[in-house]
């Protein structure tokens, strides 16, 4: 390949990365999955089949990651995309709670093939053509589009799912489908490479762990990153619906909140994007500190249109993280390493969110997330504020 078709391919990963994120945006299941899933369970169980994804991708993080780096992350993102269109196809029609699991581990295994290896790749491509001060505006551009695809998705998904149950989850996995095809056509960028061996391997993990860890601010930073992530992440991914669902949304009211809340997201994704000049690091770590602790400790004590208020301040919290906090991330390791140490702290974000969510499972069905929310509020308390302290003290 001459240079300039090159950085041809590497310009069109960043065109080929907006399509995937509208494609992977539009989840119609998401006002619909808690109501599906509670046919063959109850809340405990849904903990039980978050527990068994969660548990496959710690086992299986870091293998895939350093996959990633030494195969490329192309295949590495083929191959989870391709996977994940197809549990897609067949997970609406589970005999049983047993199957369910089943494909909620497959799930994990395919979900850390891309985790990681998505964003290094875009963050490699646009270094090489000479535009890695752009992350930032990307990744919001994504999340923009990734966020309206989603407001148009869950519009549409109580509907869909009450015409036929399965139509929510078919029409995602179609469009996993096409976004898996479209990953064919992505460009790896030129990184430095070795042999695949065990030894190499092995090698290849423990770099990933120690460029998390390399000095005192990235140590700070990455256990930042990792309880901003895990929490977020768990709220965002797993109990805001189940929030919205103990206090009265069913699937179609779900349609309409989450619909709206994404629309609103999607906004902010503009400003953030358009208005990068007036963030900067120390900016970022106290506004999400700030959010991260207000979003979840009075959770258990608010009733009515706060409801809605604490589940946007927790997508607020997910937003920055992807957006903003990412940048900050990538930017502190080194790119032979980077797809082992994000995927070491996908790792790490995954281990504390099986055992939030599974832990929790029995006050799930009896005192509610609420009660989950104010606990996760008061660690975050405890734990970032001196790290966040720490991160504004020593960023140079």
């Amino acid at each position: 390949m001459s240079d300039i078709a090159y950085k041809q391919g590497l310009a069109r990963n960043i065109k080929i990365y907006y399509l995937q994120r509208l494609l992977l945006g539009l989840e119609f299941f998401l006002p619909v999955w808690v109501a599906f899933e509670l046919k063959f369970t109850d809340f405990a169980g849904l903990a039980i089949l978050e527990t068994v994804h969660s548990l496959v991708v710690v086992f299986t993080e870091l293998p895939t990651g350093a996959f990633a780096d030494i195969f490329g992350r192309r295949k590495s993102i083929i191959l989870g995309m391709f996977s994940t269109a197809f549990l897609y196809f067949i997970f609406p029609f589970s005999p049983s709670f047993v199957f369910m699991c089943f494909i909620f581990a497959l799930w994990g295994l395919a979900d850390t093939f891309i985790s990681g290896a998505d964003s290094a790749l875009l963050y490699d491509s646009l270094k090489d053509i000479d535009r890695e001060g752009e992350y930032a505006k990307v990744s919001s551009k994504g999340a923009l589009i990734y966020r309206m695809a989603i407001a148009f998705g869950t519009l549409v998904g109580g509907s869909l799912y009450l015409f036929w149950n399965p139509a929510p989850f078919l029409l995602y996995g179609v469009g996993y489908l096409i976004a898996a095809i479209s990953a064919l056509f992505l460009t790896e960028p030129k990184i430095d490479s070795e042999k695949i061996s065990l030894s190499n391997y092995l090698s290849q993990t423990t770099r990933g762990v120690k460029e998390a860890f390399k000095n005192f601010y990235v140590s700070c930073l990455s256990i930042y990153y990792i309880i901003i992530g895990a929490f977020s992440w768990a709220a965002t991914y797993y109990f805001s619906n189940i929030y919205a669902q103990q206090n009265g949304f069913g699937p179609r009211e779900q349609s309409i909140l989450f619909s709206i809340i994404y629309f609103i997201k999607s906004i902010f994704a503009v400003f953030i994007a358009h208005s990068e000049h007036l963030f900067n690091r120390k900016k970022i770590y106290t506004t999400l500190f700030i959010f991260s602790v207000l979003s979840f400790l009075p959770a258990h004590f608010v009733k009515g249109s706060w409801i809605i208020a604490i589940i946007f301040a927790t997508e607020f919290v997910s937003s920055l993280r992807f957006t903003l906090l990412d940048k900050y991330v990538n930017q502190e390791y080194s790119s032979k390493n980077r797809a082992t140490a994000l995927s070491f702290l996908s790792l790490v974000i995954s281990l504390i969110y099986v055992l939030v969510v599974y832990s929790t499972k029995d006050i799930s069905n009896t005192m509610g997330v609420g009660a989950i929310y104010s606990v996760l509020g008061l660690i975050c308390l405890l734990i970032l504020t001196p790290t966040t302290y720490f991160l504004i003290k020593n960023h140079h």
